[in-house]
């Protein structure tokens, strides 16, 4: 006999019996366990005391977008704790977008989550987890769509504004942004109509100074703005703008003083 119920504290609804004792799968059509958790046992009746199986979990696996290009995977245990028969090792399978099949990338031992990189835009990911059972039995998890693009890189901070006093070019640095997916940024300028020009861009994300050999830093202020743009393409929000430090001086001959 083969019980079913939605939550773990019940109730358990009697889904179907099976008469062939050599029987040791079964589908049930309907559960929607792509939707949440299943929870079944088996009872069995023979000339002996009934048996009783534990209780098991369907894996149901959640996907969380945590900054671009990364994602959370959560799922849950089969059991707690797992079932003496339990390998306790998750496989974790991603689609591979060429051939749209589900490959391989990684396996956990005794761990319900894990963090995956990823560098595809404008579609979907889809992922799954299986853990294998000494027993013969295959445990899998529904198969959960992430769709990546559309999140913009975070807005970078710049620390320093400063200028060479020997050559008079702007020195720029800024924190590297958090999106692990960021190509570069572009190094912006203020015009004198309220917009931003940008003058150059920075390859790669750990690189967080640029020397800004084109605008005029030591005759006058210049304000500068960052931005990152991601594999995808996607460009970041303007933050707020650093302006250089210039410093002029007049000199009082009377006081014998200089103004600064």
């Amino acid at each position: 006999y083969i019980y079913y119920s939605t939550t773990s504290g019940g109730p358990y609804i009697l889904i179907d019996s099976i008469s062939d004792f050599l029987t040791t799968t079964y589908y049930h059509n309907g559960a929607n366990a792509d939707l949440n958790s299943c929870y079944y046992y088996i009872s069995s009746i023979s000339g002996c005391p009934n048996n009783v199986s534990d209780t098991l979990e369907t894996i149901f696996l959640t996907l969380n977008n945590t900054v671009q290009g990364t994602t959370n995977l959560n799922w849950n245990n089969t059991h707690n704790p797992l079932v003496t028969t339990s390998t306790g090792m998750y496989y974790l399978y991603r689609e591979n977008k060429l051939s749209g099949s589900l490959q391989l990338i990684d396996s956990v031992f005794q761990l319900s989550f894990f963090t995956d990189s990823f560098t595809v835009c404008n579609d979907t990911i889809d992922y799954q987890i299986v853990m294998l059972d000494s027993s013969g039995c295959v445990s899998s998890s529904n198969v959960a769509a992430l769709n990546p693009d559309g999140l913009q890189p975070g807005i970078i901070i710049i620390d320093s504004v400063s200028v060479v006093n020997i050559s008079g070019f702007g020195i720029i640095g800024w924190q590297q942004g958090n999106a692990s997916d960021i190509m570069g940024y572009i190094i912006y300028v203020a015009n004198d109509f309220g917009g931003w020009d940008s003058i150059n861009f920075v390859y790669g994300a750990t690189n967080t100074y640029y020397m800004d050999m084109v605008s005029i830093v030591d005759t006058n202020a210049v304000v500068y703005n960052i931005v990152a743009v991601d594999s995808c393409g996607n460009k970041g929000v303007f933050g707020e703008g650093h302006i250089t430090m210039y410093l002029w001086a007049t000199l009082d001959t009377c006081m014998g003083e200089a103004i600064l």
